[in-house]
């Protein structure tokens, strides 16, 4: 069998998983090139998907070789400062701020309509100190979707990816970070 490369709408995929009877039955998947379609057979189902055009971009160049800074969070309390702070940061762009340094890590967000609301969490800390401004939702999507109950953030500097992943897994999670007007 000859591999193909091609992208799919995450849509279909998300309406594939959800029309599967069973975890762990098989897949049957034929691809027409000619149609720009992909043909996704379960039993008697089946599901028709447009094929998206083009190149994926080159993701590999943007995941940095190395890290500046590195830190070791407890996801469950990330989440919950991420949680609170996206409260106050929708008045401003949704920008949730992190500070992270030796005294641990800061999670911060505010607006001049709502106010402010900071949170502090000890951390496993090696490298240089950084303050990332990101999306809120990204993070919150990202930290609601990983079941571990520690997860690693990497990066070069503030304005560098912050490569998010998981010990003993090779899944990584790359949030581009916002620039702020300071």
């Amino acid at each position: 069998m000859e591999e193909e490369k091609v992208i799919l709408p995450v849509r279909a995929l998300r309406e594939l998983i959800r029309a599967l009877p069973e975890e762990g039955q098989s897949i049957g998947v034929e691809l027409d090139r000619e149609k720009q379609q992909v043909v996704f057979k379960v039993g008697n189902l089946e599901m028709i998907s447009r094929l998206i055009g083009g190149d994926f971009p080159p993701f590999d160049q943007i995941i940095p070789k190395a890290y500046k800074t590195r830190v070791v969070f407890d996801r469950e309390l990330l989440l919950s400062g991420v949680r609170r702070a996206s409260i106050f940061a929708k008045g401003n762009a949704n920008i949730v701020l992190l500070k992270i340094s030796e005294e641990g890590l800061e999670v911060s967000a505010g607006s001049a309509e709502v106010g402010k609301n900071v949170s502090r969490m000890e951390v496993e800390f090696e490298g240089e100190a950084v303050e990332m401004a990101f999306n809120g939702r990204y993070l919150l999507e990202y930290l609601g979707s990983v079941t571990t109950d520690k997860v690693t953030l990497e990066t070069e500097g503030d304005l560098k990816p912050g490569v998010f992943k998981i010990e003993g897994s090779e899944f990584l999670h790359i949030i581009m970070p916002i620039r702020q007007n300071t």
